[in-house]
């Protein structure tokens, strides 16, 4: 399965933050204890390049801009909160 599919299969944007994978959580849990990716990658036991890579992932299904945003998102469980436009 390439990435885009399990981009589609876990899209935050449609189902909400319990589509996130645990590790997923994990790394947005300490991105939300103000934790840089390198010391999320010495908690998680990952890679600094890794974190980065799956915190870009979660970032894009979610559509948040920055990482405060991410979450926003994913504790208000909000899909709106991801657009600059608010509800259609």
């Amino acid at each position: 399965m390439g990435e885009d599919q399990r981009d589609e299969k876990y899209s935050d944007r449609e189902h909400g933050a319990t589509a996130m994978e645990p590790i997923d959580r994990a790394i947005v849990a300490h991105v939300a204890h103000g934790l840089s990716n390198r010391e999320i990658g010495e908690s998680v036991h990952l890679a600094e390049a890794t974190v980065a890579h799956r915190l870009g992932r979660v970032m894009r299904r979610c559509g948040a801009r920055n990482r405060a945003h991410l979450v926003a998102v994913v504790l208000t469980g909000d899909r709106w909160t991801a657009s600059a436009d608010g509800p259609r």
